[in-house]
C-alpha cells in the first residue's frame, strides 16, 4: 500500500521524484529557520585579582539581532572554595554587532592564601523570532582568582611533582600556591603509554593519585605534559623526571 504526504509526495517503493522535490519544497519552506546565538569572547581565560576584588572580560554580540547576554559562575566538585565569585549584572542586553566589558567581583571578606578555581558561563539568548527554533550555545571558560604572592606566572607548570609508588600508581602534586592547568592528556617514557587526568587543572596544595598502566614495561622514568598559558593556550610540551 502507498502513503501519500499532505505535499504531495508518494512516499513507497517506488519515489515519484517530481512530487518527492515538491515534498521537499514544502519540508522547507514550512519547517522554521534555526537561530544559533553563541557570542565572542575577548579570551579564553577569566583572570581575577585577589588584590582589586575584580576581573572583567569583553564579550561581542556578532549576530545580525539583539540578545541577552546571561553570566554566572559554577564551581570544581574538588575544591572547598565555592561561592566566591559572582556577575554584577548577570544579564545584560547586547545590540547586534555591540561588545561590553562582563565584570565578576570577589565575595571573600578574607584574600585568599592561594590561587581559585571556578568557571564562569555565559549564554546569549536572542530575541523573540516568529517561526524560528532558537539554539542557544553555552560558553564555559575558567575562572581563576590571581593572587600577587603565587610566585611567577611564567611556567608555573614546573612547580610539578611526579613521583612513582610501590603499587604500581604515580602521584603528581602541586606544592605552590598557583593553579595550574595543562592538557588532560600525558606521556609516558618509556613505552609511550599515556594517562588521562581527567581534568585540566590541579589546584594548589592537590595530589593526584594516577594507576599505571598493566603492561610489563617497568616504571616510567619520565612524563610528558602539554601545559596550559595564563592565557589559555597551549604552551610546547614539557617533561618532567619522574622520582622513584
Amino acid at each position: 500500500m502507498t502513503n501519500t504526504s499532505t505535499c504531495g509526495a508518494r512516499i513507497g517503493r517506488n519515489i515519484n521524484m517530481p512530487h518527492f522535490l515538491k515534498f521537499l519544497l514544502c519540508l522547507a519552506l514550512f519547517t522554521p529557520p534555526f537561530i544559533f546565538a553563541a557570542p565572542v569572547l575577548g579570551k579564553l581565560t577569566l583572570d581575577v585579582s585577589a588584590e582589586k576584588k575584580q576581573g572583567s572580560i569583553r564579550v561581542k554580540n556578532t549576530d545580525p539581532y539583539p540578545v541577552l547576554l546571561y553570566s554566572s559562575t559554577e564551581y570544581v566538585p574538588d575544591s572547598e572554595a565555592k561561592n566566591f565569585l559572582v556577575p554584577t549584572q548577570p544579564v545584560l542586553r547586547l545590540e547586534a554587532g555591540e561588545e561590553k566589558d562582563v565584570r565578576f567581583v570577589l565575595l571573600l571578606k578574607e584574600p585568599p592564601q592561594q590561587e581559585l578555581y571556578g568557571r564562569a558561563l555565559f549564554e546569549a539568548i536572542p530575541a523573540s523570532k516568529d517561526n524560528a527554533v532558537v539554539v542557544n550555545i553555552k560558553q564555559s571558560i575558567p575562572a581563576i582568582v590571581r593572587i600577587a604572592d603565587a610566585g611567577s606566572s611564567q611556567r608555573r607548570w614546573e612547580a610539578l611533582e611526579w613521583r612513582t609508588t610501590s603499587d604500581k600508581s604515580m602521584t603528581v602534586r602541586n606544592p605552590s600556591k598557583s593553579v595550574i592547568r595543562m592538557a588532560s592528556i600525558i606521556s609516558l617514557t618509556p613505552g609511550g603509554k599515556t594517562l588521562d587526568l581527567k581534568k585540566s587543572y590541579i589546584l594548589p596544595g592537590q595530589s593526584l593519585s594516577l594507576p599505571l598502566p598493566t603492561a610489563n614495561q617497568g616504571m616510567p622514568t619520565q612524563v610528558k605534559i602539554t601545559p596550559i598559558a595564563d592565557d589559555g593556550t597551549a604552551m610546547p610540551p614539557h617533561v618532567f623526571k619522574v622520582q622513584n
